[in-house]
C-alpha cells in the first residue's frame, strides 16, 4: 500500500463514505426519476456499478453521516462536500453523481449531473479544488485503463463522462476524459494518444488548440473526428457500435485534421 499521509486520509475518507452514500440513494425511492433518466440513456446496472454511479438526494445528508463517523465540521467544510453554513448543506442536490478519482484509484471529488427537463443549474457541477482534488492532476478513468492502454498502446481522449462510458459500451477501454490540463499523467500512460471532442465548432476549435499543447509535450497526436458533429454517446445510439469502433480504428493525422 503507498504511504498514507494521515494529515489527507480524513479527506479520502469522506469521499469514499459520499461515494457509497451516493451509489446507496441512486437504489432508492427518491432516485426513481434519475433511474429512469439513466435509463433512457441505455446505462445498464452493470454500467452503473462499473462507473459507480450515484444519486445526491435533495435532502443535506453528509455533515450528519460525517460526525457521526467521527469528522468535525471543520473536516467536513474542507472536504468541498459541504458547504459552510449554520445547517451544513451538501454541494450536491438532486443531481446523477459521477466520482472521480486519482491516479491510485482513491475518490478525491465528483461531477453531479442535473437530468431533468425543468433544472436550470449548469449542467455539470464539478468538486471545487481541495487538498485531495486537483484538477490538473485528475483524469476521468484514468486508473483504470492502464492494462488497457498497454494492450492498445495509446491514449484516446475525450470530452465527458458519458464520452468514456459510450466507448466503453462499445468495448473500447483505454479512453480519458480530460478535467483541466493533466496532460503530465498521461506521459506515464503513452505517448500515442487520440483526440475526440466534440464535432461542433467550438469543439474544433479547442481540438486544434489541444492538438499543438500535445505537439508541444512530444506526444504524436491523431484525430478522431465524429460526423454531423454528434458526440460519441450520439454516435453509438444512432449508427450502433461496430461504427463507432471503425471510427475510432481510423483516426486522421493532425496535419490533415488543419488543412480540412
Amino acid at each position: 500500500k503507498p504511504h498514507v499521509n494521515q494529515e489527507l486520509e480524513p479527506y479520502y475518507l469522506m469521499h469514499e463514505e459520499a461515494n457509497r452514500i451516493y451509489k446507496h440513494y441512486l437504489t432508492t425511492k427518491l432516485a426513481l426519476e434519475a433511474n429512469s433518466y439513466l435509463s433512457q440513456r441505455h446505462l445498464s446496472k452493470d454500467i452503473i456499478d462499473y462507473f459507480e454511479i450515484g444519486y445526491a438526494p435533495e435532502q443535506n445528508i453528509l455533515l450528519k453521516a460525517f460526525e457521526k463517523s467521527g469528522f468535525s465540521r471543520m473536516q467536513a467544510y474542507e472536504s468541498g462536500l459541504v458547504i459552510e453554513s449554520e445547517v451544513g448543506y451538501d454541494r450536491y442536490s438532486n443531481r446523477i453523481m459521477f466520482p472521480l478519482h486519482n491516479s491510485e484509484g482513491r475518490v478525491v471529488g465528483f461531477s453531479g449531473r442535473i437530468y431533468q427537463k425543468n433544472q436550470k443549474e449548469s449542467k455539470y457541477m464539478n468538486s471545487p479544488e481541495s487538498k485531495i482534488f486537483i484538477k490538473g492532476e485528475t483524469l476521468y478513468n484514468y486508473h483504470r485503463i492502464k492494462n488497457d492502454v498497454r494492450n492498445e498502446g495509446k491514449v484516446i481522449i475525450l470530452e465527458g463522462f458519458m464520452d468514456v462510458i459510450a466507448l466503453y459500451k462499445a468495448g473500447i477501454k483505454n479512453t480519458v476524459a480530460i478535467m483541466g490540463t493533466a496532460l503530465k499523467m498521461l506521459k506515464r500512460l503513452s505517448n500515442d494518444i487520440v483526440l475526440c471532442l466534440d464535432g461542433d465548432q467550438a469543439g474544433k476549435n479547442a481540438m486544434i488548440k489541444c492538438v499543438d499543447a500535445l505537439n508541444n509535450e512530444g506526444f504524436h497526436t491523431s484525430i478522431v473526428v465524429i460526423p454531423d458533429a454528434m458526440d460519441p454517446d450520439e454516435f453509438l445510439e444512432a449508427k450502433g457500435k461496430d461504427e463507432l469502433i471503425a471510427l475510432f480504428k481510423n483516426p486522421i493525422s493532425a496535419v490533415e485534421f488543419k488543412l480540412n
